[in-house]
């Protein structure tokens, strides 16, 4: 009886230590960003990918970064960033990634998605004048970027490319 407490307590202690000292990291083996441990970078550089319409010049100005600056990763800066873009209302989605890490210097790059355009829509079951009126109303123009809201107080079939 007795070994077997022991033999209990030592695969208890085994699994428990194992688990405790799992950490995500991620980089090369030589430079890694260890999330249970900030540490402070120098932004060497953003590079933006995924985006087609956009202009990577000014999401680069949204996201509120300077090449030069310093601030610790994982941190509110990163946070800053990404919620600067979210505001746009122009975004499906968010990915941040470290490209390159030399010494202090961090590369991040910023993996959007764009949210769909309306690129054609038809109004059917209502006179000309009404569908110009609804157009109007609800500033339909090909191109335009579609958001929940627009999808929501419409309930209309809308054509849209990516």
């Amino acid at each position: 009886m007795r070994r077997i407490v022991v033999l209990l307590i030592s695969i208890f202690t085994f699994f428990a230590n194992t688990s405790y000292a799992q950490v995500e990291s991620i980089g090369s083996d030589d430079q890694q960003i260890n999330f249970a441990q900030p540490k402070e970078y120098e932004l060497g550089g953003i590079t933006v990918s995924g985006i087609r319409y956009l202009d990577e010049g000014v999401l680069i100005t949204l996201t509120g970064l300077n090449i030069g600056e310093r601030f610790k990763i994982p941190g509110d800066k990163i946070a800053t960033a990404i919620e600067n873009l979210w505001k746009q209302g122009l975004l499906s989605d968010i990915k941040v990634t470290a490209t390159k890490i030399n010494g202090d210097r961090i590369f991040l790059n910023f993996e959007l998605s764009e949210r769909p355009r309306l690129s054609k829509f038809a109004f059917s079951g209502i006179s000309k004048n009404e569908a110009d009126k609804l157009r109007d109303k609800l500033q339909l123009v090909k191109g335009k970027v579609i958001t929940e809201n627009l999808i929501q107080v419409t309930k209309i079939k809308l054509k849209t490319t990516m």
